[in-house]
C-alpha cells in the first residue's frame, strides 16, 4: 500500500465518520424537537435546516435560464481543420 492509498483511506474514513455523526445528531435533534413541540417539532427542525438552502439557491438551473446552446461546451470541428 502506497502513501497515497493510505492517505485516501484516512480521508474516506474521516468523511464516513463525519457523515455518521451528522446523521446521529439529526436523529437526536429530531427526537428532542418532537419532545418539546409535539407534532410540529420535526417540521420546525426541517424548515430551519432547509430554509437557508431554499433562500440562497437560484430559482432555476442554468439550462432553463440561458437555453441549452449557451450551456453546452463547444466541441472540436470534426473536419480536422
Amino acid at each position: 500500500m502506497t502513501v497515497r492509498d493510505r492517505d485516501l483511506r484516512f480521508v474516506a474514513a474521516a468523511i464516513a465518520v463525519s457523515a455518521i455523526g451528522d446523521w446521529v445528531a439529526m436523529i437526536a435533534l429530531s427526537l428532542r424537537a418532537n419532545e418539546l413541540w409535539k407534532s410540529a417539532g420535526v417540521a420546525v427542525l426541517l424548515i430551519c435546516l432547509w430554509s437557508p438552502l431554499a433562500v440562497l439557491s437560484r430559482r432555476s438551473v442554468p439550462g432553463e435560464r440561458c437555453g441549452s446552446r449557451a450551456v453546452c461546451l463547444p466541441s472540436p470541428d470534426s473536419s480536422g481543420s
